[in-house]
């Protein structure tokens, strides 16, 4: 079945379409977005490097604001017919270089309107629309010369849901990724960059240094040691109770009401934790630990084969990483390059981009790129210890100067621990990921036989 078509002029009612120059901003105030925040990968754009507008600015400058179930499209730029839903509530501002399409709603049902829209056929055409090869341009006087399939009112709803549910699933497993990452990060800073068990430990000490007149003839620099024999053996109950409220954001209250298996985990743990900060070239840091170079906990691995676009897909078994914000340049079929795993991960390298990402499955990479694992060291431990060198990963450097810079090194005992702990993270991540990679080839499979009439609708489950 061969379905009429429509230009896109026609089908909506409203563009939002402010001036060509750039919107004045500030350093706080409501958020801004730019033609990098939106992508035909995300449901909703994403806040990368956003600015800000004032309220007045945001008054009175623009000539309208998005609504939500808009449609953000893209089209100035390298990323030039990028697709993105506005959603409810809209929480950004635009500018130049895109405009947000109201659908008719009598005529075009939106959310079959945001699916054709990113579309290979349609994409296609809006590349034909261009303008300028240099800095692609797709004109809002030529919306009349971009048509698209226009089934009857049912099939449009059918495909437009079909389509929008794939999207939220995947949208869905992502955000519960970006949580499970955060959560992981949010446990390396208070361990290892804010010592945040090691200062509970400390705040205890001095505590019960005041209450009870302990240690007052034994100090240590930055905490404390009793002089009865019985209590320099045995760390004080209650310091190490501090600990582990710390290592599980827990309260004394909340903590006595774990089970008792969870409560030693939390006691084994706060053990490997010291009670003093010493000085050290990187600030204090807890005794015990020390500097140490990255080249010193790094293993750099040698590739059987780096690859190129023309050698990937969009879909396939094995990801092929690249540097840059994206990250992945696409897949293959082929016998992979370098199989990690949860019990040996990996992670990459990118000049001018850093470290960029941990993999606990077989992948491949792209030029430019350098995989690696730890050395002597768990590798998600050092992945997260060599990521968090904010002043390198600010500038963006390369390979040589990252080598050299220091990172503090507790315990190899307490960074198993943690790589544990975030292993398990990192196996509901990739399981997301995979599950993702299979809900975009099925989505991305069934649009163009349905705007096409090749599968009928009825097939669609």
């Amino acid at each position: 079945m061969i379905f009429k078509e429509i230009s896109l002029a026609d089908a909506v009612e409203f563009i939002v379409d402010n001036r060509g120059k750039t919107v004045p901003v500030e350093d706080k105030g409501f958020p801004l977005i730019a033609t990098n925040c939106v992508s035909n990968e995300n449901m909703y754009p994403v806040f990368n490097n956003v600015r800000y507008v004032s309220d007045e600015i945001y008054d009175n400058w623009f000539r309208s604001h998005p609504l939500p179930d808009d449609i953000l499209l893209t089209n100035k730029g390298s990323k030039n017919g990028a697709i993105c839903l506005v959603p409810d509530p809209v929480t950004f501002c635009i500018a130049q270089d895109m405009v947000a399409l109201r659908a008719k709603k009598e005529t075009v049902y939106p959310r079959y309107l945001f699916a054709v829209l990113r579309s290979s056929l349609v994409q296609s055409r809006i590349k034909e629309l261009n303008v300028d090869s240099v800095i692609p341009h797709f004109k809002k006087t030529d919306f009349n010369k971009l048509f698209f399939p226009l089934p009857d009112y049912e099939k449009q709803i059918v495909i437009g849901d079909s389509y929008f549910d794939f999207c939220f699933k995947i949208e869905l497993n992502r955000q519960t990724n970006q949580t499970l990452e955060q959560i992981a990060q949010a446990i390396f800073k208070s361990w290892f960059i804010d010592f945040e068990p090691v200062k509970a430990k400390i705040a205890a000490k001095q505590a019960l240094e005041t209450d009870q007149g302990l240690a007052k003839n034994s100090k240590k620099e930055g905490g404390w040691v009793s002089t009865n024999p019985s209590e320099t053996d045995k760390e004080h109950p209650e310091v190490t109770r501090a600990a582990m409220c710390a290592i599980s954001g827990k309260t004394l209250e909340e903590l006595d009401q774990l089970d008792a298996e969870t409560q030693q985990q939390l006691k084994t743990t706060a053990a490997l934790f010291p009670d003093t900060l010493v000085d050290s070239e990187l600030g204090e840091i807890p005794e015990g630990w020390e500097e140490k170079a990255i080249e010193d906990i790094v293993e750099r691995l040698k590739p059987k084969k780096r690859y190129t676009k023309k050698l990937v897909s969009q879909y396939g078994k094995i990801p092929v990483y690249e540097q840059g914000a994206s990250i992945l340049l696409g897949y293959h079929n082929e016998e992979p390059g370098f199989i990690a795993s949860p019990d040996e991960p990996m992670f990459i390298f990118g000049d001018h981009t850093c470290v960029t990402h941990l993999s606990c499955s077989p992948f491949d990479i792209s030029q430019n790129v350098v995989p690696l694992k730890g050395r002597n060291y768990p590798t998600i431990w050092v992945y997260y210890a060599v990521q968090n060198k904010q002043e390198f990963q600010e500038y963006r450097r390369h390979w040589s100067e990252f080598i050299i810079k220091d990172v503090v090194l507790p315990s190899y005992d307490l960074t198993k621990v943690f790589s544990d702990l975030v292993t398990s993270l990192y196996k509901q991540k990739e399981h997301l990921v995979n599950q993702n990679s299979k809900l975009e080839s099925i989505r991305d499979t069934l649009l163009p036989k349905l705007l096409s009439g090749e599968l009928a609708l009825d097939e669609v489950g």
